[in-house]
């Protein structure tokens, strides 16, 4: 069960309504109430902690500010010392499955609004301070006389986190009406001790508004100790004894007022005006700030102490209020809480019996001693910032009697017992949540440096990246530089070498032929013609790298290049698979082209053949084209022309001699996914 605090500022709330509404008299304590009401609003804004989770980074960093922030403001855990009633233990388990019941009897029915369990803490000499004997599995019912069931009120498990803690558990009640409260115990847990389970509990407060109506009211255990132990006992659970001292760390501080020694010392508190009184809280003299401690717990306590009212100055009409007698340092906590029917008060008495003993101390017997007086009244501190007056001198001069109704003590701040309480136990929560934020903060960061870092070397991937890539991208270049020049060679070569060849040749014609003018005329316009052509392909033939030759006209232009060289040559071109000829780049088919023709220029220059065959075949992964002759042969060499060619082509050239001595020129282009393309 999860235990919002939003239950207890709507009774912080109660109270202040309650205070505001019965009157704030006086600078001191409208300051102190108006910090006491803005506290309590910052709280109720801060009813719902963070999906940590789910939270952005932002929030989590305003979560983890708002937290330190809180934690400046709420009150210390501070730990009493000395020695004094612990609170209740139960008999110990060998085993934590075990039901013990404590039930708390009211006085008279109550409007419960709020309870409050507050652990017994152990020194682990690991941990520090340490809730010793919690229990694990719980449930608190509540219910009228006459009816033993109940209802519950709340439950918890061991799935709800309580442990560990120091700090007291806040239990919020919608306005219960109820006349007894029972904790009922499912799993228990093992004391540091012994390892034995038991249940513990340094005290119980049940709040009907302000004010603690368990104070002092009839426990029942199911289990006890077999034999009681001295500061153990079922009645130490609501005798307002808690093992905190009130440290709010907040405004001024305030040294105790301690009388010097004197028989029977008395303070007076004059409230100004008739309150109807019900209660008062005493808080003793601190012990020191020392290590070991100057005094003993009692020290300010005489042993037997009335409390008077009156409505007059010299208590003519004197009513005793309350009568405590000091039995010794279990007898009282920090705190001495006392309630008592309402009785119509002005001024109020502090009177002292002591007794010397000369087993004593002298420093310690003899004197009267309070940090602070409060004097209720419907749940207001009546006498705070009154006057207060005396029948002796102080111990010393740095002691003033302004001490005891200044509302502070040597921590600070005294804060009403409720809003301490539950200062506490949200500090507690807030600790207990800051170094899960801490800890998500520093995942969160964890997670971006380690991103950043990846970012990082991804960035210097990239950048070695585009430099590989540049180098790349220019030895491509120049590859592609160097291919283009060479390209250019080869088709300078091949087209103007057979332009060339031709001129020669017609020009042996002519020299054959001078004697006869119409066939030498015939001839030299052959000529004229032949070389306008061929300056032409001089200017053209590095263009036809990008102009290229589209799919229409590269079987067509196969021929013609053929008829034109071979002139009286008898030529045959055979194509198949022209669907996969298409697919080729027109630089591919403008190499084949150019070998093709070279392969022909070879054939008339070197072969002396009367005809020649050609044969394209082009399928999914291959290219074979054969120019067979029936000329004299290469004897198996290739001309260095077409081995350029062909490794320009990325293909394999062979040629091999058929059975009557002629030649076959066979080019092989193997190709790929890729290169259909390339």
């Amino acid at each position: 069960m999860n235990t919002p605090f939003s239950g207890g500022v709507g009774v912080g709330f109660l109270v202040a309504g309650k205070l505001i509404v019965s009157g704030l008299n006086g600078m001191i304590r409208l300051q102190r109430y108006t910090l006491f009401i803005a506290w309590l609003l910052a709280l109720s804004a801060d009813a719902q902690e963070l999906d940590r989770d789910d939270a952005s980074l932002s929030e989590l960093e305003a979560r983890q500010e708002y937290i330190e922030g809180m934690l400046d403001e709420l009150p210390r855990t501070s730990m009493r010392s000395g020695t004094g009633s612990i609170g209740y233990r139960s008999r110990g388990f060998p085993d934590e499955e075990r039901e013990v019941k404590i039930e708390i009897r009211l006085e008279q029915p109550e409007r419960i609004d709020e309870i409050v369990l507050v652990p017994t803490i152990w020194r682990s000499m690991n941990d520090g301070f340490q809730a010793d004997g919690f229990p694990l599995s719980f449930r608190v019912q509540a219910g009228m006389d006459g009816d033993s069931e109940g209802q519950t009120v709340a439950s918890f498990t061991e799935a709800d986190g309580l442990l560990p803690r120091v700090a007291p558990l806040i239990i919020p009640i919608e306005g219960l009406e109820a006349s007894w409260i029972r904790i009922e115990t499912q799993r228990l847990s093992k004391r540091a001790i012994d390892d034995r389970a038991v249940l513990q509990l340094s005290e119980i407060l049940v709040f009907s508004g302000a004010a603690n109506v368990a104070l002092r009211q009839k426990v029942i255990a199911s289990s006890s100790p077999n034999a009681a132990s001295f500061p153990w006992h079922k009645n130490y659970l609501v005798d307002g004894s808690m093992p905190y001292v009130i440290n709010s760390a907040k405004g001024g501080r305030s040294v105790a007022y301690i009388s010097a020694i004197v028989e029977k010392p008395s303070i007076v508190v004059d409230l100004g005006k008739e309150y109807p009184l019900s209660g008062l809280q005493l808080y003793r003299v601190e012990q020191g700030d020392t290590v070991p401690q100057a005094y003993s717990s009692t020290y300010g306590i005489p042993q037997h102490l009335r409390v008077w009212g009156s409505m007059t100055e010299g208590f003519e009409d004197a009513t005793l209020l309350h009568e405590l007698f000091n039995r010794g340092r279990m007898e009282y906590g920090p705190i001495i809480m006392k309630r008592f029917s309402e009785v119509p008060v002005r001024y109020v008495r502090f009177e002292a019996n002591n007794e010397m003993e000369p087993t004593l101390n002298l420093i310690e017997q003899g004197r009267l001693g309070f940090a602070e007086i409060e004097i209720y009244s419907k749940g207001e501190n009546v006498a705070l910032g009154k006057t207060a007056t005396a029948n002796h001198k102080p111990n010393s001069p740095g002691r003033s009697l302004v001490a005891l109704t200044d509302g502070m003590n040597l921590y600070g701040e005294i804060l009403p017992l409720q809003v301490w309480l539950g200062g506490l136990a949200r500090r507690h929560e807030l600790e207990t949540e800051l170094p899960l934020v801490v800890g998500e903060l520093g995942h969160r960061y964890d997670r971006q440096e380690f991103r950043l870092s990846l970012m990082t070397w991804i960035a210097a991937i990239f950048a070695v990246g585009i430099g590989l890539i540049f180098l790349v991208e220019r030895n491509l270049r120049l590859n592609q530089a160097d291919q283009i020049r060479r390209r250019i060679a080869a088709n300078l070569h091949d087209e103007l070498g057979a332009d060339l060849h031709a001129i020669g040749l017609l020009g042996d014609h002519a020299i054959n032929v001078v004697d006869v003018r119409a066939e030498l005329i015939d001839t030299a316009q052959r000529i004229r013609s032949l070389t306008e052509e061929t300056s032409a392909t001089a200017r053209h033939c590095t263009n036809m790298l990008e102009s290229g030759v589209d799919n229409g006209n590269f079987i067509t232009e196969m021929r013609r290049s053929a008829f034109r060289l071979m002139d009286d040559t008898d030529y045959d071109l055979q194509v198949e698979g022209v669907k996969f000829l298409t697919r080729l780049k027109p630089r591919r088919r403008i190499d084949l082209l150019l070998f093709h023709k070279e392969c022909l220029i070879n054939t008339i220059r070197h072969s002396e053949s009367s005809w020649v065959r050609t044969s394209l075949t082009a399928s999914s992964k291959v290219i074979l084209l054969q120019v067979s002759d029936n000329g004299v042969g290469l004897a198996g060499k290739i001309p260095p022309s077409l081995q350029r060619r062909a490794k320009l082509m990325r293909g394999e050239v062979t040629c091999n001699e058929t059975e009557n001595g002629s030649s076959q020129i066979t080019l092989s282009l193997r190709l790929n996914r890729l290169r259909w393309f390339l």
